[in-house]
């Protein structure tokens, strides 16, 4: 699936661990990154999502620096501790 934004992919995901469909639909169609995560604020977390929160971030944030070049270009000029 493609999302707007790595926030909508993230929020989507919440949503959907957390068997919260009607909150999944609105992130999708959300306007803007800022509309879905305060929709993502809303979704009471389970364990399933606190326990994979981080995984499906590093997925996503992994992806986005296969997808746009220059995120990548980016993410490689920046000195490794700082990104620690």
């Amino acid at each position: 699936m493609d999302h707007k934004s790595a926030e909508h992919a993230f929020q989507y995901a919440k949503a959907i661990k957390c068997g919260d469909l009607d909150a999944a639909k609105s992130i999708n169609e959300a306007k803007d990154a800022l509309s879905a995560k305060r929709i993502g604020d809303k979704i009471q977390s389970n364990e399933q999502w606190n326990d994979t929160c981080e995984n499906v971030m590093t997925e996503i944030i992994e992806n986005k620096c296969d997808q746009v070049q220059i995120f990548r270009e980016k993410l490689r000029s920046v000195k490794k501790g700082l990104l620690l």
